[in-house]
């Protein structure tokens, strides 16, 4: 299960949790996606991660945010596991 994790910051980045069935999950403490660096467009939120396969590559979208409102800005990366 991913999942997204806050930090007393306010910043959100993308966890995974695993389990042998729908209803018990334990904590991976390795964190998937951080947020970014200063400046980028993940700074301060990477979350609500989402992960989907088709013609056998595999992509991974999750929401960002760098700045602070109401001058944010938002965008939803894709990582892709073959070359585009």
């Amino acid at each position: 299960m991913y999942s997204s994790g806050l930090e007393r910051r306010g910043a959100a980045r993308e966890l995974l949790a695993l389990g042998r069935d729908p209803l018990h999950f334990e904590k991976v403490n390795e964190i998937i996606i951080d947020r970014g660096a200063p400046g980028s467009v993940d700074e301060t939120l990477a979350h609500k991660p989402c992960g989907l396969r088709h013609n056998s590559a595999r992509y991974r979208f999750y929401c960002a945010a760098s700045g602070k409102w109401p001058h944010e800005v938002r965008g939803i990366p894709v990582g892709r596991s073959a070359p585009w």
